[in-house]
């Protein structure tokens, strides 16, 4: 097991911060660099050589991998060799320090404030639900008030996804967790209900009764919600909904949920005090109180085999990862045998391969055409008796005319059956005016004259604004 003074990756372990039953929780520093991040938070397990909590290391990483909301660690790094992940370092206090706190009178947790905390819990587990990782969705599972942090800034970070349950207060199991029963992402509904009982009263839920392990089970929360209807009754809705014992009664859409917080929160008159809140019980965290609600965590008698809250994790490669600089995560699923691609065998047409004995096609010689004089339409009932017209040499057919002698004058113009008044020109009149004007005034229309004079108009009125403003 490595300890303070090794190095992860590139980052140094200078304190340890939590320990589980095989795991342990560092604060690690980035020593003589500038690069970001600085410091983040490093998981790893005591003893390397432990498959069960390898294979539960990078199941982890795979879920905060595929996490991108920001109320949710990111995650920085997956070292297989030494069996290693590296995360987000939140700075904060941990929601059981915010009600700690307000027990002992050191700080005041108002209503509004309560609203905003369960919304952001609410929304970034919105998203976990959404990701699915290796197939299945992301469940938390083990959500509690001491997984849940509220950073300097008055931000909430959500932990603990992804990663294997380390054991709950009971109070925040669902009856179905409470029973062995299969769970999934309505069973952190009932969490985040629990976790609001826990902010608005004080106290966890099934505190103070003889047997907490049954009452799990059976879920009845009827008393905690009747002392919640005079603390905040805009509130008392969405969490006696979260809190139902079939599950089927609870939100079938968080987008619900969030619409009814949200809708509560209007109705709650005042600002939320987060980071005031989040500051000064960092402030005075050596004045909290050593007693915690409910310390030792109560273990129902539950088959943990039914309530895994993440997928079965994916058993690290048998060969040894190659040695890079910078150790990216490999994590192989097992083969899955290729099925052999099928050849699809494609068979000309008889027509497309004739045999051999057929008669090879003739090419076809071309046939030189006369150059024949440009055809005009001619009326086929003109006979040759027709004044100024005759045919030409015989032709096939269509038969071809071509005129003898130029038309001088209208009269021999009209004289011919086809005139019409489209073939008399502009100057056939021999009393027409042959000036250029009176030539353009004859082609125009009386619209393009009257646009003339307009133009004209202007043009003159134009001009004399000119000179006139030039004078003055």
């Amino acid at each position: 097991m490595s300890g303070l003074g090794h190095r992860i990756g590139p980052f140094e372990l200078i304190e340890r911060v939590a320990s589980g039953r095989r795991t342990s929780l560092f604060r690690a520093l980035r020593p003589d660099s500038s690069r970001a991040p600085r410091e983040v938070a490093v998981r790893m397990a005591d003893d390397p050589d432990d498959a069960e909590t390898t294979a539960q290391i990078a199941a982890e990483y795979h879920v905060l991998r595929e996490c991108t909301d920001p109320r949710i660690p990111k995650v920085h790094g997956y070292y297989a060799g030494q069996a290693a992940l590296a995360m987000s370092w939140i700075k904060g206090v941990s929601l059981t320090d915010v009600i700690v706190a307000a027990r002992d009178g050191l700080i005041g947790l108002d209503v509004p404030t309560i609203a905003d905390i369960l919304i952001e819990i609410a929304t970034a587990l919105r998203h976990a639900h959404s990701v699915h990782n290796l197939g299945h969705p992301i469940v938390h599972g083990h959500l509690g008030s001491q997984r849940v942090m509220l950073t300097e800034e008055g931000e909430i970070v959500v932990l603990g996804l992804g990663a294997s349950p380390r054991g709950s207060h009971c109070g925040y199991l669902a009856p179905e967790q409470a029973s062995g029963a299969f769970q999934d992402w309505r069973s952190d509904q009932w969490a985040l209900g629990a976790i609001g009982i826990e902010l608005l009263l004080g106290q966890r839920l099934y505190e103070g009764t003889d047997e907490p392990d049954k009452a799990a089970i059976i879920g009845d929360v009827r008393p905690w919600l009747k002392a919640v209807a005079p603390v905040s009754s805009e509130l008392l809705l969405p969490i006696r909904r979260t809190l139902a014992t079939a599950s089927g009664n609870r939100y079938q859409e968080e987008s619900g949920l969030i619409r009814d917080l949200l809708a509560a929160r209007r109705t709650i008159e005042g600002l939320g005090h987060r980071r005031a809140i989040a500051r000064n019980v960092m402030a005075m965290q050596h004045r909290l109180s050593q007693q915690r609600p409910a310390v030792a965590p109560i273990q129902p008698r539950v088959d943990r085999t039914a309530t895994v809250s993440t997928p079965a994790p994916v058993p690290p490669p048998t060969t040894p990862p190659r040695q890079h600089r910078r150790r990216t995560p490999v994590v192989l699923s097992p083969p899955q045998p290729t099925p052999e691609p099928t050849r699809e065998v494609w068979e000309k047409p008889g027509w497309l391969n004739p045999s051999s004995n057929s008669a090879r096609p003739v090419p076809v010689q071309p046939v030189e055409v006369p150059d024949l004089p440009h055809p005009i339409g001619v009326n086929p009932t003109l006979t040759p008796e027709d004044e100024g017209l005759e045919y030409t040499a015989p032709l096939t057919d269509p038969t071809i005319l071509e005129p003898t002698e130029a038309l001088e004058s209208v009269e021999e113009l009209e004289a011919t059956e086809f005139y019409t008044e489209a073939d008399v020109p502009y100057d056939f009149p021999s009393d027409a005016d042959d000036s250029p004007m009176s030539v353009l005034l004859s082609t125009l229309q009386p619209s393009e004259i009257v646009g003339m004079v307009l133009g004209l108009l202007f043009s003159v009125l134009g001009i004399i604004y000119l000179f006139t403003r030039l004078w003055i």
